[in-house]
């Protein structure tokens, strides 16, 4: 049986709906469009599998197989059903003021109910669904409520309300009812009746409903376990699979794209277009009335994907291309380089055998200390449906357990992979008992860090000032001990969503509505800035600790000293040569001028060269020839300080003498610096090396405002990875 779900979206946009104020302050059919549309935006950001249909009650036209003279009619069924898609929520956001047309809810359940019968024929689904968001307010007939409760119990159709302010609904019991109509209270009454009689079905309201569909799911996928066995020793050997617990999420991967009207704008050639990948032909069953194409995409412009195209070329002033077939890879030790070819390849790569989880020995648990922990998440083991490898994993749990042993592990992912050490800790609970498979480091992993003591006699903390804190930690706790079986209130990591994730996929959805329109800052929903901000309760209980804490540790705003700058500054210019007494050098003939500048002091090489007479250019291409090594052979943003103070050296004397020979220079090494080194390019923009300006000089004719846009930063995109499974997060209405 699929895992996927049927479900159709009945959607009352009639007079009535749009009139009608919810507590909350917004209309009927504002909320009833808000829950419609999280519902199908969380299917298309889920990439679920599940298919949607939508049907429109209360329609300026009429389009469904049942309609006639006499009944069913301003029943429209928009959208067939079909794996979710944007279509389908910019249908909705039509109806922003609802219509004149009036349509009755009881016959827009008929026709869901026999839309979705004909839809799913010769199709399997794990659930079918029918979610109502209307307030029933309309004269209707209860003569044929038993045949249409047993008609959805024969296709085992399950009806979801969501709206009603009844009483039968859990938040709404205490609700008035006087400024019903009589009704609007008869169809509470009667969707009551349809609910309780048909299994698996609800009443919520809007109230219940939107906190639980404002966030956006991630895509499930089926868990795939890895198996091996965990050998102890040479002898035993239980065979066993590891899930993947806990993994990073990923946002969606991105491909570029290119506007087919927009690909000759920059290039006289045109760049081949694949086919695109949103565009999906439809093959799936049609119902019985004749429905319009929709747009699968989304946008109206016709994308397509395009293949990338690698170039490499040589590092320099030259930048000469460089076929593919002539590159290796190399190390870098200091100025050698070590090329490493294929022949070279085994050698370097260890062999770590087969595949593996092989104990290595016990400790006690306190030998392996929390913060030893890494790796990027956590497995848990569980043995094969066998009966021996369950009672021999079971009997190592309960062993490892009673004597608060954990087992040190080598794995090794596949035949050769590189092997990491593990660490595996007894989990023991009511329903089932597993093993917890967290990542070791090793050695070389564990860095040790000399920093000076946190407390000393200036600076330790009085009685009163720790009394402070401990009352504001109180304050905060987010356990509650008051009943003695249970922990209310403490972070619950099935319920915190990250709210990166969620701002990433509400940014996603409205930019997939808007189009071209530019996505504000200022449009980040309230629901994500909630994720992570503290009860207000809480904050509000905190509040007088947080004052007595303000005023037991008062804060001085601390400038730096003068004295310590002049300093500073004295000591350097001791150091300095007296450039005012020295005496000017006659100029030499060129042939006579060594033409070199070192790599110990470049900067003062390069002042010599310029008091010798060596001609600016000459000496300029000199400079930058060793400040593009020196750039190269940098490890860290300190190698980057010589090749700096080189570009001052250089702006300084061209400022003076000929500015285009600096803006030429700094522009080319802008153009031809690697992206691993664009490091660089921040001391650069910190040190205003930039291009020489008119407000420096005369002479040039680049403004600031060009010179500040030349010092723009070089970025570099960083790959986004396909999104990884995670835990489920439970919804209102059983995982829609």
């Amino acid at each position: 049986m699929t895992s996927a779900e049927a479900i159709v979206v009945v959607l009352d946009v009639g007079p009535s709906v749009a009139r009608e104020i919810s507590p909350n302050g917004e209309t009927f059919l504002q909320n009833a469009q808000l829950c419609a549309t999280n519902i199908i935006q969380r299917k298309i950001l889920s990439q679920s599998i599940d298919e949607i249909g939508l049907i429109i009650v209360g329609s300026e036209e009429t389009n469904n197989p049942l309609a006639d003279d006499e009944g069913y009619k301003n029943i429209e069924i928009a959208h067939s059903l079909r794996r979710a898609n944007w279509s389908m929520v910019k249908s909705i956001a039509k109806y922003q003021k609802g219509t004149e047309a009036t349509g009755d809810w009881l016959d827009a359940l008929i026709v869901a109910a026999d839309f979705i019968k004909t839809s799913t024929e010769g199709k399997i689904f794990k659930e079918k669904k029918i979610v109502m968001l209307t307030n029933f307010c309309s004269d209707v007939s209860d003569d044929e409520v038993d045949c249409i409760i047993q008609g959805l119990k024969n296709e085992n159709v399950q009806v979801i309300a969501i709206g009603p302010q009844t009483a039968f609904s859990e938040s709404q019991a205490s609700i008035a009812h006087e400024y019903k109509s009589r009704e609007q209270e008869e169809g509470e009454k009667l969707i009551a009746r349809i609910v309780s009689e048909v299994p698996k079905s609800v009443i919520c309201s809007f109230e219940d409903a939107i906190p639980q569909l404002m966030y956006f799911e991630v895509k499930k996928t089926r868990p795939t376990p890895w198996k091996s066995e965990l050998t102890i020793g040479s002898s035993i050997k239980i065979p066993v699979k590891a899930f993947v617990k806990i993994a990073e999420t990923k946002p969606f991967a991105t491909h570029d794209i290119i506007i087919p009207e927009l690909r000759n704008i920059s290039s006289g050639h045109s760049i081949p277009v694949l086919p695109s990948t949103q565009n999906v032909t439809d093959d799936e069953q049609k119902p019985k009335i004749d429905l319009e194409d929709e747009e699968v995409s989304g946008s109206g412009k016709d994308f397509g994907l395009i293949d990338r195209d690698r170039i490499y070329q040589v590092s320099g002033n030259d930048a000469e291309a460089v076929d593919a077939a002539d590159v290796i890879e190399g190390y870098m030790f200091g100025t050698t380089i070590v090329p490493v070819t294929d022949d070279d390849r085994p050698q370097l790569d260890y062999s770590s055998g087969e595949k593996c989880l092989s104990v290595l020995g016990f400790t006690k648990q306190h030998n392996v200390p929390f913060y030893l922990i890494s790796g990027k998440g956590c497995h848990e083991v569980y043995p094969e449906d066998d009966e021996d490898s369950k009672r021999a994993f079971s009997a190592l749990i309960q062993a490892m357990d009673s004597n608060d042993m954990i087992a040190v592990v080598r794995k090794v992912y596949r035949l050769n992979a590189v092997p990491k050490l593990t660490a595996l800790f007894p989990m023991i609970t009511p329903e089932y008992q597993c093993l917890v498979m967290l990542e070791l480091p090793f050695s070389e992993s564990v860095l040790t860090l000399v920093l000076p003591p946190l407390v000393t006699e200036k600076n330790k903390p009085t009685d009163e000032q720790l009394k402070a804190v401990d009352e504001l930690m109180s304050k905060m706790n987010l356990m509650d001990h008051d009943e003695e079986d249970s922990e209310n209130g403490a972070y619950d990591p099935h319920k915190t969503l990250d709210p990166y994730m969620q701002h990433y996929q509400s940014i996603v959805a409205k930019k997939a509505l808007k189009g071209d329109s530019f996505i504000s800052r200022s449009e980040t929903d309230q629901a994500v800035k909630q994720l992570l901000s503290p009860k207000e309760e809480l904050v509000e209980a905190a509040l007088p600790a947080l004052a007595k804490i303000k005023t037991l540790f008062p804060l001085t705003k601390v400038t730096p000293k003068e004295g310590a700058r002049k300093a500073a500054v004295d000591l350097f210019q001791q150091n300095a040569p007296d450039l005012s007494t020295q005496t000017v050098k006659q100029p030499l003939d060129v042939k006579d001028i060594k033409h070199d500048i070192g790599t110990v002091q470049p900067e003062e090489d390069f002042k010599t060269l310029i008091n010798q007479g060596l001609p600016l250019d000459k000496a300029c291409d000199l400079l930058m020839k060793v400040v593009c090594d020196l750039i190269l052979q940098a490890f860290d943003a300190d190698d980057f300080l010589k090749p700096g103070k080189c570009l001052l050296e250089m702006r300084k004397v061209c400022l003076e003498k000929n500015h285009l020979m600096y803006n030429n220079s700094i522009t080319k090494l802008r153009k031809d610096l690697p992206l691993e080194k664009s490091d660089f390019w921040e001391l650069v923009v910190r040190s205003q090396a930039g291009l020489i300006t008119s407000s420096e000089t005369d002479q040039s004719t680049v403004t600031t405002e060009e010179a500040k846009e030349f010092l723009e930063m070089i970025t570099v995109k960083d790959e986004i990875l396909q999104p990884k499974t995670t835990d489920e997060f439970d919804d209102l209405i059983d995982e829609m």
